[in-house]
């Protein structure tokens, strides 16, 4: 679809594809993560609460770091 949109620019190619697989990980492992809530009985609320809040920590101290 970039390719399309940006020929000739294979680093654009690349960005693209690295960003739609990298946010296809997270969401996966973000899945997981619920599923593991759900059979240890843990309230889905709470889970998305602490899951969203790793990762503001996480963002921030990415941010930090840079």
């Amino acid at each position: 679809m970039i390719g399309y949109v940006l020929p000739g620019k294979p680093i654009a190619n690349l960005l693209f594809k690295i960003y739609g697989r990298i946010s296809t990980i997270h969401a996966l492992s973000f899945l997981a993560d619920l599923k593991l809530g759900h059979y240890m009985k843990i309230p889905p609320r709470c889970m998305y609460v602490a899951q969203l809040a790793g990762t503001f920590v996480a963002g921030t101290i990415n941010l930090a770091v840079k």
